[in-house]
């Protein structure tokens, strides 16, 4: 979707802002038609939303075509290994029967040597195996790909000089590496927290996480053995944007004071989604649940807070209108994030956390948009993400405290130290 998105800006960019095949094949683009109210439907239909229409149309059903008719050879039942039948007593070894069966599909185990492990298991794991899967290699060649067409068109840009020139000139509201820069670190903290979710996830669908609850493991090996190995999985898209930003600052496009602040703040997000996903993970059952959760906590602070504002610009002049959906973002989202964050355990951090970060980041980005104090947005971010982190690890940190599943008896478990004790009214 993100590649097709970029299609659609190419295209636009090479036959002009007024090509239709722009709008057939870019969703931001006919969205915008279609909510511009000066323009009638009879406009929007001739400047190609009929045409993104009708090809949307043709490429979901070739996609959900393409879905059913490979969801059996897809299934991951499939791939389950078979093994040769083993014989329970020597009589049954000896049969012609078994020899026979055993011929046709012999054992394709091998014994091999132990390989040393560091001594934090984990991090060891997320680092030297292939803990998260052999497609975290088609996802990193995607991302590189988005970078490099992104990277592109900001060089372009700096080549040409369109990047130095000042916003309030050219009648633009942001410099013009200002969007493709701020997709680009949405695109990397939605990566990061998917990887960070399915940490924990796919060692509880695994059925490892049980038996790291009843070993000598302390729970702050495990959480920074998962934190970092996240970062380590994810380093391009942690790498790649921060090196754009030096860029940006050796160009001149922005002064280094500015690119030091976008370093720090850049970090400081990377660090809360890492752990925003370690924390969903660790707190609810079901893996689907948790990736909901997390994902939308981001896509509401990076994403929904910048349309509620949008829809706030819209309606300036009328207070009134604008202070709905100021409440329904600080009220409605607090009350969504403490939903999210704290529901199995409460705290007056998490509680506090989740009431402020909206508010700070609707700071930020408004301070941000008029282009002054940028060490006040920077120093608002690391304040109420840094607190959010820890409100997050530390309980973390003091105790394993996992959901698991409740048709294996354990609804939920928490061990501190070596000794694994459950909650009353569970089972261990």
């Amino acid at each position: 979707l993100l590649l097709l998105v970029a299609a659609g800006e190419i295209a636009a960019s090479l036959s002009g802002n007024d090509s239709k095949w722009a709008m057939a094949i870019s969703a931001p683009r006919a969205l915008l038609a279609a909510t511009n109210a000066d323009a009638g439907w009879s406009a929007f239909l001739s400047d190609g939303g009929g045409l993104f229409v009708l090809v949307g149309s043709v490429l979901s059903a070739v996609i959900l075509g393409i879905g059913i008719a490979k969801v059996r050879v897809w299934n991951p039942s499939r791939e389950v290994r078979m093994k040769a039948p083993e014989a329970e007593t020597s009589e049954e070894f000896a049969s012609e029967e078994f020899q026979r069966d055993r011929d046709k599909d012999p054992e394709s185990w091998k014994v091999r040597q132990p390989r040393p492990v560091w001594d934090n298991p984990i991090l060891w794991r997320e680092i030297r195996t292939w803990a998260y899967g052999r497609k975290i290699i088609l996802i990193r060649a995607v991302f590189v790909l988005i970078f490099a067409i992104i990277a592109t068109a900001i060089y372009v840009q700096v080549e040409s000089g369109v990047a130095m020139e000042p916003a309030g000139r050219i009648g633009r509201a942001l410099p013009a590496v200002t969007i493709p820069v701020a997709v680009l670190g949405v695109i990397s903290l939605v990566l990061v927290n998917a990887l960070a979710v399915n940490a924990v996830t796919g060692e509880r669908d695994g059925l490892a996480l049980d038996l790291l609850l009843v070993t000598d493991l302390r729970p702050s090996e495990f959480v920074f053995g998962k934190l970092w190995g996240v970062m380590y999985a994810a380093k391009e898209m942690i790498v790649l944007p921060m090196l754009l930003t030096i860029y940006l600052g050796l160009s001149g496009v922005m002064t280094i004071e500015n690119m030091v602040y976008a370093l720090l703040g850049g970090f400081a997000l990377i660090v809360f989604v890492s752990m925003l996903g370690i924390h969903s993970g660790l707190n609810y059952v079901s893996g689907r649940t948790a990736t909901l959760a997390s994902l939308g906590t981001v896509f509401f602070l990076c994403v929904g807070i910048a349309i509620c504002m949008t829809i706030m610009v819209s309606f300036r002049g009328a207070f009134q209108l604008q202070l709905a959906p100021f409440l329904v973002m600080i009220l409605g989202g607090g009350l969504a994030l403490f939903a999210a964050l704290g529901w199995r355990n409460p705290s007056s951090a998490i509680f506090a956390a989740s009431f402020a970060l909206p508010l700070i980041t609707f700071y930020a980005i408004t301070q941000f948009l008029l282009q002054t104090d940028h060490l006040w947005v920077v120093f608002s971010l690391l304040v109420g993400y840094g607190f959010t982190t820890a409100a997050m690890m530390i309980p973390a940190l003091s105790e394993f405290d996992v959901s698991l599943e409740p048709d294996r008896g354990n609804e939920t478990t928490r061990t501190t130290g070596d000794s694994p004790e459950a909650l009353p009214g569970t089972t261990n």
